[in-house]
């Protein structure tokens, strides 16, 4: 197993991409994106935080989750497309707001 066919690492997975332009100094970088397995455990720790505190007001939930969202996506800012799976987990944190506050 090489780093053309990428390797797991730390709550990312890494592999060796050629490029796409032809004036490129470099021929191959380093591609990075946040694993599935990464993604499910932000989550479930989002489930587990907001649980079933109905009695809770909004902003005090909204408190309580920022660093655990901003720590996460910190954590994975260098990763490439994180930006679409950031779209798919703001979905779903307001899907659970909306869950709570029904």
């Amino acid at each position: 197993m090489g780093a053309r066919k990428g390797f797991d690492f730390l709550g990312m997975h890494l592999r060796l991409c050629a490029t796409s332009r032809k004036d490129a100094k470099l021929k191959h970088f380093c591609a990075v994106w946040p694993l599935d397995r990464s993604i499910k455990q932000i989550k479930s720790k989002i489930r587990y935080t907001i649980g079933r505190q109905y009695y809770k007001p909004l902003e005090a939930m909204i408190v309580i989750l920022n660093p655990i969202i901003r720590g996460w996506n910190n954590y994975h800012r260098k990763a490439r497309p994180v930006m679409k799976r950031l779209q798919k987990l703001n979905a779903f944190v307001r899907e659970r707001f909306r869950i709570l506050l029904s």
